[in-house]
């Protein structure tokens, strides 16, 4: 009777420690997240600091570098012309130090408006030019994994 009642709680224990163990992968990926709000398309996007391999002698110089060539949205994504976005702003933010905030490395996010969002689709994921990384990890909410190659660059939304 009482292995009966430790069942549910060791399958629930398993369930979360599965969860938690597949999101702390120790290999640094770069991950990206797209939400379309209404009109709005909305992108985050987040590069650990040993992918910057960007010419510089050092961490700053890689990770500034990197961040300069971000600036230019489309070095990191191709959204359909058929949509009609204009960018709304954007911004990079360069992480150099450890400690209590964010890992070393640059998190950005673009916010677009579309005049027809829903001719978005689809983007192509243009960072594979800048960074050399064989995936992308990428999700789409509200509820969408997707891994992106260099071979099948096209984040659907």
């Amino acid at each position: 009777m009482q292995v009966n009642r430790l069942i549910i709680p060791v399958i629930a224990l398993l369930l979360c420690c599965n969860t938690g163990w597949g999101q702390s992968d120790t290999s640094p990926m770069v991950t990206m997240s797209a939400a379309r709000v209404g009109q709005s398309l909305l992108l985050a996007l987040e590069i650990p600091a040993p992918l910057a391999t960007v010419p510089g002698d050092t961490l700053a110089e890689r990770l500034g570098t990197l961040a300069g060539m971000l600036k230019d949205v489309a070095r990191v994504l191709i959204v359909p012309e058929a949509a009609g976005c204009r960018r709304l702003g954007g911004q990079i933010i360069v992480h150099t130090k450890p400690g209590a905030g964010p890992s070393p490395g640059i998190s950005a996010g673009w916010e677009f408006e579309c005049a027809t969002p829903d001719a978005l689709g689809a983007l192509e994921i243009s960072l594979f030019s800048s960074l050399q990384v064989q995936s992308i990890q990428a999700i789409v909410f509200p509820n969408q994994q997707i891994i992106i190659t260099p071979d099948d660059p096209y984040l659907p939304l």
